[in-house]
């Protein structure tokens, strides 16, 4: 099979890229490893709504659970940190589905059970060695999640470091309006999440080591018994922000292959949504000859709100607060919404309080700008 565009990964990224890429008037295949688009589900299925809007889909569909208002940051001692974001719990598996047959429908081919074996560039195009055969394509776009040697097939070099989240499916009727995170120091920013779904929960962790203590310890701070576990699912979230290098040879990498996430929240699909979406665009004028369409989409990407630099280091001063800080810090502001609370009166709180100022001189400066990240924290 001879295609413009390959498409490497059948997730939320590799899906957007190859709508995009498709309706653009390319040729697209897109090679997927799982037998079916969108299972196994492996994340905490929520996603706000500016980030639903950037799909272009809408509120009200199938892939939709339940509609929530904001979400809310819990410390160890209770106190709740809370910010109105719409959004809602979704699910995953139609939300993929969805995203699928809108690329079809723009002419894309879609390979399921099509692991890519081995690659090589000849000639200037690539050639995929796939248990459905040889691709052959003009570009390559690599959307496959955490994996960490596929890109190396495609001359991508690093490791990238990453979270493991443990999550369970719980039968239990919630129609909560938040979606809740649950931290301490342990942690080291990591945090337990419990997502209502109206007829059902979303719940786990994700820390770096000892996930089964942490689950644990999640179930017996929210009264979740065994019997009422549905499913369990997992998997790995990329955390040292984007990679060095998304371009390569004929190719470039989007969503967690390229480290697409929120360094703060963890929040991986408005990663893949934005550059699986910017990237199919790029990808299509670059072949029509747009020059600089490539630079011009890492550029764009390294620039946005959710991806700066400054998340890696408001990041690193979340994952160092032990508990007491962290139940002082939420305990200042707990009962009030923080974006109705001005950054002037934030700091003036800070500022009344030398004990905890002196505990946070090197964090107090990574409250401004809070605002626009947590627009596009998941």
């Amino acid at each position: 099979m001879v295609t413009d565009i390959a498409v490497i990964g059948g997730g939320v990224a590799g899906l957007m890229s190859a709508f995009e890429a498709s309706r653009a008037g390319a040729r697209v295949v897109l090679l997927d490893s799982r037998k079916e688009v969108g299972l196994p589900v492996q994340c905490g299925e929520a996603i706000s709504e500016n980030t639903l809007n950037l799909t272009g889909l809408k509120d009200d569909g199938e892939w939709i659970a339940h509609t929530v208002e904001g979400f809310r940051v819990r410390s160890p001692s209770g106190f709740d940190l809370y910010t109105r974001l719409r959004g809602f719990s979704i699910r995953r598996d139609l939300l993929e589905k969805e995203l699928a047959s809108r690329a079809a429908s723009n002419g894309a081919v879609i390979l399921s059970s099509a692991t890519v074996e081995s690659a090589e560039l000849k000639d200037g195009r690539w050639l995929l060695s796939t248990r459905k055969g040889t691709i052959t394509a003009g570009f390559v776009i690599i959307a496959c999640g955490a994996n960490q040697y596929l890109p190396v097939f495609f001359g991508f070099e690093g490791h990238q470091n990453s979270f493991r989240g443990i999550g369970i499916k719980l039968k239990r009727k919630d129609f909560g309006n938040d979606l809740i995170f649950l931290v301490k120091g342990d942690l080291k920013g990591g945090y337990g999440w419990y997502f209502p779904r109206g007829d059902g929960v979303n719940a786990g962790v994700c820390a770096l080591t000892d996930l089964t203590a942490q689950l644990d310890w999640l179930k017996r701070t929210l009264s979740i018994r065994d019997d009422e576990i549905i499913s369990y699912h997992g998997g790995a979230i990329p955390v040292d922000g984007l990679r060095a290098g998304l371009i390569g040879s004929s190719c470039l990498l989007v969503g967690d292959a390229g480290g697409f996430s929120n360094p703060i929240t963890k929040g991986g699909i408005i990663g893949a949504v934005l550059s699986g979406r910017e990237a199919g665009k790029a990808v299509a004028s670059f072949l029509a000859g747009d020059g600089t369409a490539l630079t011009d989409w890492e550029g764009r990407m390294r620039s946005h709100t959710a991806f700066s630099p400054l998340n890696l280091k408001r990041a690193e001063f979340l994952a160092s607060l032990e508990d007491g800080l962290l139940n002082e810090i939420t305990g200042l502001v707990s009962g009030r919404e923080i974006n109705t609370i001005p950054t002037s009166e934030l700091m003036r709180l800070v500022l009344s309080r030398p004990d905890l100022l002196k505990r946070m001189k090197k964090g107090v400066h990574l409250v401004r700008g809070g605002r626009e990240w947590m627009k596009w924290s998941f």
